[in-house]
């Protein structure tokens, strides 16, 4: 009987032993990703306003000034608006659909007072999705990849699409573009992240509810994002 309950006890301490042990692993492994979702959220605000970008539009504002000062004028509004907006975002732990939308916007404007005629935008968002909460900077390395790899290696330019539709309870992002198509270099954006790591955020911030896919559409590249639909 005495060893009957000895066993009984032993079994009963085994048991929440290993439940202990499991319990303080998921803790950890939660922690993990959080660590790592922290450090690529950081990593990606400390890369937006890419040194390189800056100083190509300022050199355009300053050959701009005597030859056209309109034009000039235009720039520099534009990039004290994407400069602000991108300060916001920074110190934002969340953000809206739809602020990222104005900031892409500004960013848009400003590369398309640099390239001309050679880039044309369009913002396809319906009104009813811009509340809906977003990772921060999720869809600007995805446009910077459009401009850098996409529009600007083609000889005629071409054209950068950002889309959004919900379907039930999911939210379906796109960044498409009709430029130079998919090549061996396409994913490292200007953000220096690339879209490997974008996915390693989606994964550490929805795990397998969020994906992401890249097409050749010939011409053109999209690049797709799907994750869960959160309102504010």
């Amino acid at each position: 009987m005495i060893a009957g309950v000895l066993a009984t006890v032993f079994y009963v301490r085994e048991r929440q032993a290993k439940a202990e042990a499991a319990f303080h692993s998921e803790r950890a492994r939660v922690a993990a990703a959080e660590r790592h979702t922290k450090a690529a959220e950081l990593k990606l605000l400390q890369a937006q306003v890419e040194p390189h970008f800056l100083y190509n539009t300022l050199a355009n504002v300053v050959s701009l000034i005597d030859a056209d000062p309109p034009v000039a004028k235009r720039m520099v509004e534009r990039l004290i608006d994407y400069l602000r907006r991108a300060a916001l975002a920074a110190t934002s732990a969340e953000s809206t659909l739809g602020g990222q939308i104005e900031l892409l916007r500004a960013y848009l404007d400003l590369i398309g007072l640099r390239m001309g005629p050679r880039l044309s935008y369009k913002i396809d968002v319906p009104p009813d999705l811009v509340s809906l909460s977003l990772p921060p900077m999720l869809l600007q390395p995805l446009v910077e990849n459009a401009i850098k790899h996409g529009i600007e290696p083609a000889t005629r330019g071409g054209e950068v699409v950002v889309g959004a539709r919900r379907t039930a309870d999911r939210l379906v992002l796109t960044v498409a573009d009709s430029g130079a198509g998919v090549s061996p270099m396409r994913g490292e954006g200007s953000t220096g992240l690339g879209l490997a790591n974008l996915r390693e955020r989606l994964a550490a911030l929805y795990g397998p509810l969020a994906a992401l896919r890249i097409e050749d559409r010939q011409p053109g590249t999209m690049v797709t994002i799907t994750l869960p639909a959160v309102g504010r």
